[in-house]
């Protein structure tokens, strides 16, 4: 549930933990039909606080970093099917002399081209700044993943919207 959960598809857990309680209902197992009730509402609540957007049904990655020199933050919005599913900041380790653009490039290398994050990496990765080598960056990302993805830069409208929130 959790891995289908994080992948967005959250109706497809609650018709199923729905299904379960109904089921055990039946059965007349009633304690495990309200531990399953008390996932089902605690899953439902949870989807319904997360912001929902009005077109874009697809999954993306919106990526901005700030900095002062010898710190930055990079952080990340995860969207899936439509539905910010959380955020993250990172923090890299940067030279008093790196530029925002190098340290955001080496941060998407790494973070895109690792084999914990393969299978979550999104059709359409968003990013605040124009890189240095975006091509070949874009090319590793799409090999690794086995499948189209797209690096966006001066997005417009709901796009634009989620990178003034990461």
């Amino acid at each position: 549930y959790v891995r289908l959960f994080l992948k967005g598809k959250n109706k497809e857990v609650l018709d199923s933990l729905k299904a379960k309680m109904e089921q055990l209902s039946q059965e007349l197992r009633f304690e495990e039909a309200a531990v399953v009730r008390d996932q089902y509402q605690a899953l439902r609540r949870t989807s319904e606080s997360q912001s929902v957007s009005g077109d874009l049904m697809i999954d993306m990655d919106v990526v901005a970093i700030a900095s002062v020199p010898g710190t930055a933050c990079v952080h990340v919005l995860f969207i899936r099917r439509g539905r910010i599913i959380g955020t993250r900041s990172y923090f890299p380790k940067v030279e008093k002399d790196d530029t925002e653009k190098a340290t955001l490039e080496a941060f998407l290398s790494q973070f895109y081209l690792n084999e914990n994050h393969v299978s979550m990496t999104p059709a359409e990765i968003i990013i605040d700044r124009e890189l240095e080598d975006k091509d070949s960056l874009l090319e590793g990302i799409k090999l690794f993943a086995k499948r189209e993805v797209k690096l966006l830069v001066n997005v417009k409208a709901e796009r634009a919207r989620y990178l003034r929130l990461a």
